[in-house]
């Protein structure tokens, strides 16, 4: 059986441990060693059965030259060939199915110019690996746009996120005549329906703001200095927020939604965001309770539901809703 992630991170723990000649390891230090490791990046702990589990697994499966020996009434670990390392082991075939299908992503990024820059280790992969080249191709495609407007500029984007440099960007709205120039420290891109957004300190206005790639004119590096704001914490773009429009200050509210009950087994397969808890009422109706910004993109998301979902609390999102819904009637 092939080991899961968690397995292979200690392993490789392990085998860290074993190359250092310069420490006598007995299984007590190597169970410390492990754990404060493991406790480090927020994992949980192992036993010493499990230890000396992981420790025959590297003898056994992995080939690893594990000396015991005794001095004293201590046992020690000790790699018999200091020059071993699990690390330099060839790619087993686990790697190759592995390799076979971070290929099949790589490939569904041929839209952006991005992956113009693996082509030739994706070759070079492929041979190594011997792959089929028509079968990765063929069996995962993503919901992307391959003509979206913004493809050309995610490269450049990207490149200046990695490397931390301030853009001076040419941007137009889809609601202005003319474009206008600002200074972009980049912090985050998201996707979102099809689209990429750059997400940043403005210098002109020292304030977060959002810029979709496809209203790009120009970009290009600018000399004024990169700096980060401790207050932008891109988590909350991803765990509550649906879409990208985040106003000065937003927190992450309550939300209960009442959905009738066909609807709600749909929902509950693709929910805006993470459900805290539901309730099925007497009348089978559901209840969602959510932890969520509140942003038009979760007002659109909602009023998608039409008349299977209403909204319960907070008072100011079911009044907002309401107020769109008597709107809308108006054109009727």
């Amino acid at each position: 059986m092939s080991a899961n992630k968690l397995q292979k991170e200690r392993y490789y723990k392990l085998d860290e441990c074993f190359r250092n000649s310069m420490q006598k390891w007995s299984l007590q230090l190597l169970l410390e060693s492990v754990n404060k490791w493991l406790g480090f990046n927020d994992k949980p702990g192992i036993s010493k059965r499990t230890l000396q589990d992981d420790i025959n697994y590297l003898r056994e499966v992995e080939g690893a030259p594990i000396l015991s020996y005794k001095e004293g009434r201590l046992n020690y670990f000790k790699y018999s060939d200091a020059s071993f390392s699990i690390r330099d082991k060839p790619l087993s075939k686990d790697d190759e199915k592995n390799i076979r299908k971070a290929i099949n992503i790589l490939r569904q990024l041929k839209g952006i110019s991005v992956a113009d820059d693996l082509a030739d280790t994706i070759q070079r992969l492929e041979q190594k690996t011997e792959l089929d080249n028509e079968l990765t191709s063929a069996v995962l495609q993503f919901e992307q746009n391959q003509h979206y407007a913004g493809n050309e500029w995610f490269s450049d984007t990207y490149e200046f996120l990695l490397q931390q440099k301030v853009m001076k960007l040419t941007y137009q709205p889809f609601n202005a005549a003319e474009s206008f120039t600002v200074h972009i420290h980049p912090y985050l891109l998201k996707q979102f329906n099809g689209r990429w957004f750059l997400i940043g300190r403005t210098e002109e206005y020292n304030s977060v703001g959002t810029y979709p790639l496809d209203r790009f004119v120009d970009a290009r590096v600018s000399n004024i200095p990169f700096t980060k704001d401790n207050s932008f914490d891109a988590g909350i773009y991803d765990k509550y927020l649906l879409g990208v429009t985040i106003s000065p200050n937003a927190k992450p509210e309550i939300i209960i939604l009442e959905f009738l009950p066909q609807r709600a087994k749909y929902f509950l397969t693709k929910p805006f965001g993470f459900i805290e808890k539901t309730e099925t009422l007497k009348n089978k109706n559901v209840r969602v309770c959510l932890h969520m910004i509140i942003n038009q993109e979760l007002e659109a998301a909602i009023l998608q539901y039409g008349k299977d979902v209403c909204v319960i609390e907070p008072e100011s999102l079911k009044n907002k809703i309401y107020a769109i819904l008597k709107e809308a009637l108006n054109h009727y």
